[in-house]
């Protein structure tokens, strides 16, 4: 849940909420705070550009290797996309 508190940007910008600061930097709630816990620093948090697939296409190796998807599915899902 987002805290009803007036929140400053690397820069000294206020905004109401946190919420607010990051929508304003572009970035969504998930990248936020994904950064913020793995430790990055609010400048660093809010000034690095969201890394973006070429032709918006998901990386199919990081697919199977997150989720440990059964070989036969990989088979059925290449022959599907390679068609």
């Amino acid at each position: 849940m987002h805290r009803i508190r007036n929140v400053k940007d690397h820069l000294g910008q206020e905004f109401k909420t946190i919420r607010e600061m990051y929508l304003h930097y572009g970035l969504n709630e998930s990248v936020y705070y994904q950064r913020k816990r793995i430790g990055m620093s609010l400048e660093d948090i809010l000034s690095t550009p969201i890394r973006k697939q070429k032709n918006n296409c998901v990386d199919d190796t990081l697919i199977y290797k997150r989720h440990h998807i059964p070989d036969e599915f990989k088979k059925r899902y290449q022959k599907a996309i390679n068609v």
